[in-house]
């Protein structure tokens, strides 16, 4: 018999935070720092409001050095250190986040990704299943020849944020959000260095 995860097993105490008044180009400057998945977003008084995520930024095609974090800040329901693993994840679900913040006694510790559950889930008896029993059958595909707007838009309209990439009707890669994130902050960092 598994035994009980909870969010005190799993969530990932270290994070990165940045203030709702602050540029998403801040943002994509502290994403770069260690890759988070999420920053915790504090209000001027250093209080928790909500968080922002790398994809939301991509996804939103916002000027950057203009658009300030509160307007694509979400708040996600928050955790506590006692939440079992199968309810997170229904919570994930049901909110359609894929981090959630976890509290104890209104402090911030954390957040819990749906990489932490997926992983914990893994560890258990359940990560014996076949692939087959859970994989996408009919995943959205793209040609290589396409360009990476066409992969952002189809990326968005689906809600999702791996695509195979298909030559000929033969799988030839597969591209990410994280693809084109690193790609644009790659090559922005060397325009800053031609500067």
């Amino acid at each position: 018999m598994a035994s009980l995860i909870f969010a005190k097993d799993v969530y990932s105490s270290g994070f990165n935070s940045v203030q709702e008044s602050d540029t998403l180009s801040r943002c994509l400057e502290a994403f770069e720092t260690g890759m988070p998945p999420v920053l915790a977003v504090l209000n001027d008084k250093g209080k928790y409001e909500g968080m922002i995520t790398r994809r939301s930024i991509l996804r939103s095609r916002l000027d950057s050095t203009a658009t300030k974090v509160r307007t694509l800040m979400k708040v996600a329901p928050p955790v506590t250190v006692d939440f079992s693993l199968s309810k997170m994840a229904k919570l994930m679900i049901e909110s359609e986040m894929r981090q959630l913040p976890v509290f104890e006694k209104n402090k911030l510790l954390g957040f819990v990704t749906d990489e932490n559950i997926i992983h914990a889930a893994v560890l258990q008896e359940w990560g014996n299943n076949a692939i087959e029993k859970i994989m996408t059958r009919a995943p959205h595909t793209i040609e290589a020849n396409r360009s990476v707007g066409a992969v952002l838009s189809l990326m968005r309209e689906y809600g999702i944020s791996h695509v195979p990439v298909m030559d000929s009707g033969k799988l030839v890669g597969m591209i990410s959000i994280q693809d084109v994130l690193e790609n644009i902050i790659g090559r922005r960092g060397a325009r800053q260095l031609e500067i």
